[in-house]
């Protein structure tokens, strides 16, 4: 029985901790797997043997495994006093990596099978991550504090945690990731298509641009409530109905060929 509860422990310590949790990138993966073409869907699916929901979290399940460790550095980008994209040299980051995933699976025809299934996962999970607000990395201001999730708790966590984690859970709990896509997938061709233009690059500088007002919404040793939760809950789905949107634009035009 100890053995379980710590099981159960290190799972849910494992699923906070990074990028949207297993809830936002559940639902991100549903909502783009209720858009991939029928072609695009069977073959993703005969690679990986499920649908891409299913492995919308592997990344960060196996991101401390050894031949992984590379990845750890690839769920988050940096972003310059201008709020774009600056890479640094020499070091990886979500967009180098999705760059790279992309490549391959286009180029699945010259590769092994196993690979391209690895770079469809990181596909798959780095498109949530980079709509992420947290998962910007600004050079210039201090993201690295810790607040107090909500009235009448007193632990403290990272505020990173509130938003990988804490507002999704706390505002849909009593929904799945299967439907809340279902209820998210409500937009107009030409929504859809607005929100699809553009390059992976394009779509982290808008993060970027708009995400770092949450930076105003707390201060650090701050206790969160409904002023706080209220607000930023339809960030979280604007940024998760982007994200599964151009999740399935990307792996269409992957397999438009």
């Amino acid at each position: 029985m100890k053995k379980l509860i710590l099981s159960s422990l290190c799972v849910l310590l494992s699923s906070i901790a990074f990028a949207w949790g297993p809830r936002g990138h559940a639902t991100t993966a549903a909502l783009a797997d209720l858009n991939l073409k029928p072609s695009t869907k069977a073959q993703v699916e005969a690679y990986l043997g499920r649908s891409i929901p299913f492995y919308s979290a592997w990344m960060d399940e196996f991101r401390d495994e050894p031949e992984y460790k590379f990845s750890s550095s690839c769920h988050t980008f940096p972003a310059g006093a201008d709020y774009t994209y600056e890479p640094v040299e020499g070091k990886m980051d979500a967009l180098k990596l999705l760059d790279q995933a992309v490549a391959i699976v286009k180029d699945r025809k010259n590769q092994t099978d196993s690979a391209v299934v690895v770079n469809l996962k990181f596909i798959i999970h780095i498109v949530g991550d980079i709509h992420c607000p947290v998962h910007v990395k600004y050079t210039t201001i201090n993201t690295a504090f810790k607040v107090i999730p909500y009235k009448g708790e007193t632990e403290q966590i990272k505020y990173h945690t509130v938003w990988d984690a804490q507002i999704i859970d706390r505002k849909s709990n009593y929904i799945s990731p299967a439907e809340m896509a279902a209820d998210f997938n409500r937009l107009s061709k030409k929504e859809i298509k607005e929100i699809q233009s553009g390059s992976p690059v394009d779509w982290a500088n808008e993060n970027a641009a708009e995400s770092i007002v949450i930076y105003e919404m707390a201060q650090p040793g701050e206790t969160l409530y409904k002023p706080f939760y209220n607000p930023a809950w339809p960030i979280v789905q604007k940024q998760i109905i982007r994200g599964g949107y151009r999740l399935a634009k990307v792996l269409n035009d992957c397999f438009s060929k």
